[in-house]
């Protein structure tokens, strides 16, 4: 679990400008997708 709070905290400092929630979520996804990396 602290884990996953830390990769989320770091996408959220990394790409501050997110406009709207939807963006942010889709970046957390995606670093989560274990066929995307």
């Amino acid at each position: 679990a602290e884990g996953v709070n830390l990769k989320i905290n770091l996408i959220h400092r990394r790409g501050f400008g997110y406009r709207n929630f939807a963006n942010f979520r889709l970046h957390v996804l995606v670093a989560f997708d274990p066929i995307s990396h």
